[in-house]
């Protein structure tokens, strides 16, 4: 069997002016660069490259502009290119495609950047000639979007008529996985797995961009000179660094002391890790038909009324009487008339080895994560969310009953999220009875 390769690029693609970040707000300074990282991998005539670029999301029309254009500068087909996200608020909003300062930057220095990390990593392609693995639980930072009632109940944030919040549910999936592929020259490259939300522009630094939590790992991996480092963002639509306690304070882990420990769990697993096999590259990719949570016309013609309604008062009191919140959600239930039945959602998987990645296209909540590790055939699984475009929160099936802003917001009926990780598991399947 030939011999695979794996190549390695970083390439700087921070805005030089005020650009729209977060949505809603300007990034007036750049605190931090941003970049976009590529990892190449090629085996005979199958060759990939996932490109993780420190934004929020990649939408449909970035995704169908950018990789035409690293295919034209590579030769990677389209189809085996797999643009990842962080989930960063920090950084120019990708999914503004009529917004000038965005158009500025995408243009100018987005696109450009990315398709010179996707070249130079393939130019950087060396033969593997190890690679090892381990996965380890980390400190706890990551806390789960529920609270616990003085009924006894839980709850969701943003359903209103459930108060006071009094503690916290704090069991998100806290296992990192890291894998060190060492190569015939160069510099190792090492993968970090984990699933935790962004902070720095809900919090600390709301109008600068940075790299959040990724930027202090990549520093902290890459310390001693011997590595490079690429984040994957798992399963965590549901989750947070943070979390509220009884007294309403809001308690905050800095983000970047997220990513310095994330960084030093990984290094700290690394030193204990086993050897895992290289010898197969896979690539799968498929669309799967999902059912979306269309509205009735009842439900719209009463969220019409609400947005209609301009006594605050009054608009709470009739969110109240028809049980969603007055935050967002009337105008989500509007925008659900527009759906159609079904909707195609693109999917993919690759496999290094022992090493399978899960790609999928919006923020599944941790305990999918969980199902499609335990669910696939290979020693080691990255679940990949923020992936090929972006479609919404996708919650389990326990978390459609607490309800909250993710529940509201997923465009998708209640088991789509289990159904998406039986085929991404049923892909990675294939994958394996093709190793024979």
């Amino acid at each position: 069997m030939e011999q695979i390769k794996a190549g390695y690029s970083r390439v700087c693609f921070s805005p030089d002016k005020a650009v729209n970040m977060n949505s809603v707000k300007i990034g007036e300074t750049v605190y931090e660069d941003i970049y976009t990282t590529a990892l190449y991998l090629e085996q005979g005539e199958t060759r990939t490259l996932v490109i993780h670029m420190d934004v929020r999301n990649v939408y449909t029309y970035f995704s169908n502009t950018v990789r035409p254009m690293i295919t034209e500068a590579t030769g990677v087909p389209a189809e085996n290119i797999f643009l990842h996200t962080p989930h960063n608020h920090s950084s120019p909003d990708c999914s503004a495609e009529n917004n000038p300062t965005i158009i500025d930057w995408r243009e100018r220095i987005g696109f450009p950047a990315i398709v010179k990390a996707a070249k130079e990593a393939v130019e950087d392609a060396k033969v593997i000639t190890a690679m090892e693995g381990a996965e380890t639980e980390a400190p706890q930072v990551n806390f789960v979007r529920r609270y616990l009632m003085e009924d006894g109940n839980w709850c969701a944030i943003g359903n209103p008529s459930k108060v006071p919040k009094v503690a916290h549910e704090s069991d998100a999936d806290r296992m990192l996985r890291a894998v060190r592929i060492k190569r015939e020259s160069g510099k190792d490259i090492v993968l970090v797995s984990y699933q935790t939300h962004a902070a720095g522009a809900l919090g600390a630094r709301p109008t600068e961009i940075n790299a959040d939590f990724v930027g202090s790992l990549r520093d902290t991996v890459e310390a001693d000179g011997t590595c490079v480092a690429m984040y994957l963002q798992g399963a965590c639509g549901d989750v947070n660094n943070s979390t509220r306690i009884q007294s309403e304070k809001h308690l905050v882990v800095p983000y970047e002391q997220v990513g310095i420990t994330l960084g030093e769990t990984a290094l700290k697993a690394l030193e204990n890790a086993k050897p895992m096999d290289f010898g197969r590259l896979q690539v799968l990719s498929t669309t799967l038909t999902c059912y979306t949570n269309h509205a009735t016309d009842h439900l719209v013609e009463a969220c019409r009324a609400i947005q209609a309604q301009e006594d605050p008062e009054k608009r709470k009191q009739m969110c109240q009487e028809l049980g969603v919140c007055a935050f967002a959600e009337p105008g989500m239930i509007i925008r659900r008339s527009t759906f159609a039945e079904t909707e195609e959602m693109p999917l993919a998987t690759l496999a290094l080895g022992d090493l399978a990645f899960g790609f999928f296209p919006f923020e599944m909540f941790h305990t999918n994560g969980q199902q499609l590790r335990a669910a696939s055939p290979f020693p080691m699984t990255f679940p990949c969310g923020y992936s090929l475009t972006y479609l919404g929160y996708m919650p389990d099936c326990t978390a459609v009953p607490h309800g909250g802003y993710e529940v509201f917001m997923c465009r998708y009926v209640p088991g789509t999220g289990e159904h998406v990780v039986l085929k991404l598991a049923a892909m990675m399947q294939e994958m394996m009875k093709e190793r024979g």
